[in-house]
């Protein structure tokens, strides 16, 4: 086993159609790569939640992680800021949901609704040459830095 784990892993499920790949094809080629689990994290999408469960039980794997998270706009300071929301517990699953009811709607989390429910999550800021607040970090527990 490789003590790495992809913490953003798009699946054909991501509403901004950056990754064809199902969600199957990822959990095999993943434990194949001798990993011992993945982050699945769909842009404006939770449909792959359920999906992956699924897929585990059919394929009876025990010792594999699956980190559940969505790819969502939050706007800080009039900036719109693209962000990972990786669930921390099953209390994460009920926040994500609360927090994206309004999200259909409004297609974007504003900062102060996200950082509610911090203890639920791991949020990572993807950092790209249009973040114009430094000051933004500080709310962030990484950073990808996005090219």
């Amino acid at each position: 086993m490789r003590n790495r784990i992809e913490l953003h892993a798009k699946t054909k499920y991501s509403m901004d159609h950056e990754s064809t790949l199902d969600i199957k094809e990822l959990i095999l080629k993943c434990i194949n790569n001798g990993e011992r689990g993945v982050a699945i994290v769909d842009t404006d999408s939770v449909i792959s939640f359920y999906k992956a469960e699924k897929i585990l039980k059919e394929l009876n794997i025990k010792d594999f992680k699956l980190i559940y998270g969505v790819e969502v706009s939050v706007i800080y300071k009039n900036h719109n800021y693209k962000v990972v929301v990786l669930l921390k517990n099953k209390e994460g699953v009920f926040s994500l949901f609360r927090m994206l009811s309004s999200y259909t709607t409004n297609k974007y989390v504003l900062l102060d609704e996200l950082l509610i429910n911090r203890e639920n999550f791991v949020i990572g800021l993807i950092y790209d040459e249009n973040n114009y607040n430094l000051d933004i970090l500080k709310y962030f527990d990484y950073v990808e830095v996005d090219k």
